[in-house]
């Protein structure tokens, strides 16, 4: 997976609004929201899987399309434990000195 530098007129959360993504990580909610998609992307890398061993070809096209979905996807569950490691790394610097 390649990483991409963020759009330039997104802004930079601040620590609260860290904390609050990082907190999205202690709802039940959030867990079975995560283990839904996880499910969902398996199933997709599954289905691709038995195709391409069948012998059938996906459209390129079609198949980067999902491919870049199910990214994007997982980019947003991985959210809330990125803000937990800036948070805890922000924090961290914050206490030491000058």
């Amino acid at each position: 997976m390649t990483h991409r530098a963020p759009h330039p007129n997104l802004r930079i959360l601040g620590t609260a609004e860290l904390g609050d993504m990082a907190a999205l990580l202690q709802f039940p909610g959030w867990l079975q929201l995560c283990d839904h998609y996880h499910g969902m992307i398996d199933a997709q890398k599954k289905a691709w899987g038995e195709a391409v061993y069948k012998g059938e070809i996906p459209d390129e096209r079609e198949a980067a399309f999902r491919a870049g979905f199910w990214e994007g996807v997982q980019a947003i569950l991985d959210t809330p434990s990125k803000a937990e490691t800036r948070l805890v790394r922000e924090l961290q610097q914050r206490k030491e000195p000058a």
